[in-house]
């Protein structure tokens, strides 16, 4: 699960809402997290929606973004499953073009890929800026979800 996010489990739930604060305040502390991103924002622009979330933005106007990039770097299921995935089986729903994202899509989906996107990218750059080494998914992990029937279901849902 270490690639999955927090789970804190216990009988009362003051109690697991405490600790899960607790953690998120020592995780914003530790990298000392100034501007977090809180929703995203998307743009229209024709039939597409545009990505107007700034960590999404910035991030690929200084690096661009490619499937290899997030082939190179799985960290967790729904990067896998509302990223790559959406970009090798569907590559016309997600287009980065002019270094900028365009989702061909309902809003709905759009909104999902861009949190996905938004929330991936939030956690490589906090990671490098830091100095740390990204721990990826390992190649077991990652062809289990891509054939897990319950992810294929996932996937299959709008």
């Amino acid at each position: 699960m270490k690639n999955h996010g927090l789970v804190v489990n216990c009988d009362d739930i003051d109690r697991v809402k405490l600790i899960n604060e607790d953690v998120n305040n020592s995780i914003v502390k530790y990298f000392d997290i100034t501007d977090m991103f809180t929703s995203v924002n998307l743009g229209k622009n024709g039939d597409f929606f545009v990505s107007e979330t700034p960590i999404v933005t910035e991030f690929i106007k200084e690096n661009g973004l490619t499937k290899t990039f997030l082939d190179e770097y799985p960290l967790y299921p729904d990067q896998l499953v509302y990223l790559n995935n959406i970009i090798q089986f569907s590559p016309d729903k997600f287009v980065v073009k002019d270094n900028t994202v365009l989702y061909n899509t309902d809003e709905k989906q759009a909104t999902t890929l861009e949190e996905t996107l938004a929330a991936y990218l939030f956690v490589i750059t906090t990671v490098k800026k830091a100095g740390l080494k990204i721990s990826k998914m390992s190649e077991k992990e990652v062809y289990f979800i891509n054939h897990w029937e319950a992810e294929k279901y996932r996937r299959s849902v709008k």
